[in-house]
C-alpha cells in the first residue's frame, strides 16, 4: 500500500506543501528540512522537539551531520 503524504507540510518553515520523497525521507525544499519515515509513518520532529533523539537516530549519517553535528 502507498501512502500519500502530499497534505502533509513541512513543520518548521510552514511553507512548503509538496514534501518531497526520497528514498524513506521527506524532503522540504524551502528549509532544507528531512524528515525520515518509520514504518510508513513519517517521524515530524524538529530539532528543539525531537527530545528522545528519535528523529537523529533515525537519520542517515549525511543527514544528521548537516542538522545536529557529529
Amino acid at each position: 500500500m502507498k501512502k500519500n503524504f502530499s497534505d502533509l507540510i513541512c513543520i518548521k518553515c510552514k511553507k512548503n506543501k509538496k514534501l518531497k520523497l526520497l528514498k524513506k525521507i521527506l524532503f522540504c525544499n524551502t528549509c532544507k528540512e528531512a524528515y525520515p519515515i518509520l514504518n510508513g509513518i513519517p517521524v515530524m520532529l524538529t530539532k528543539n522537539n525531537d527530545v528522545f533523539h528519535l528523529k537523529r537516530a533515525l537519520l542517515p549519517a549525511k543527514y544528521r551531520v548537516e542538522k545536529y553535528g557529529n
